[in-house]
């Protein structure tokens, strides 16, 4: 008997050190899905198999994910009634998330699962999603008659964008007009 379950599970990460989230041949950086899926590989191991690993939305390289969320499919032979509860422990949603996280952390400390759910097998992690938000920053320094932004906080440097020129509020408030629908 084999026995198959559906999670929906909740990530961050910063992508800095990241292809972007879709594997590429051409990338010199890996790309967020395979650090998920090695870390799977390395849970999961000779105790079942995951598959159908599928993301909410993909970023670029170097893009960040405060939340996205995908779903994988886990599946094990069961051979014992006691096997049933083998799978039942290990696959619990708070030992998956610990496990990953566990497997994430060895190697990639910019990459966290932050909540699993079993789901339906129905489910889609990309075509049941109900809203997708994006932020995006952009900073101001202060003094505009100066190139130097030192006095932004050191966080902010790789997780937004920086002008280096004055702008006219003014003109861009009117500009902005025209996204408002």
């Amino acid at each position: 008997k084999i026995r198959t379950e559906r999670y929906l599970i909740g990530i961050q990460y910063v992508g800095s050190h990241y292809s972007g989230w879709a594997f590429n041949n051409e990338a010199k950086l890996p790309s967020i899905v395979s650090i998920i899926e090695e870390a799977f590989k390395k849970y999961v191991g000779r105790r079942g198999n995951f598959s159908n690993l599928i993301g909410s939305s993909r970023t670029d390289a170097g893009v960040h994910a405060l939340r996205n969320t995908i779903h994988v499919d886990i599946s094990r032979q069961l051979t014992s009634s006691s096997a049933e509860d083998t799978f039942n422990n290990f696959f619990d949603t708070n030992a998956l998330k610990q496990g990953l996280n566990y497997f994430l952390h060895t190697k990639h400390s910019h990459i966290y699962i932050t909540d699993v759910q079993s789901v339906p097998q129905s489910f889609h992690a990309r075509y049941d999603a109900v809203s997708r938000t994006y932020l995006y920053r952009i900073m101001c320094p202060v003094n505009h008659n100066s190139l130097n932004c030192s006095n932004l906080a050191l966080f902010h440097t790789d997780r937004s964008y920086i002008l280096r020129y004055p702008i006219d509020l003014n003109k861009m408030r009117n500009a902005s007009n025209c996204l408002i629908g």
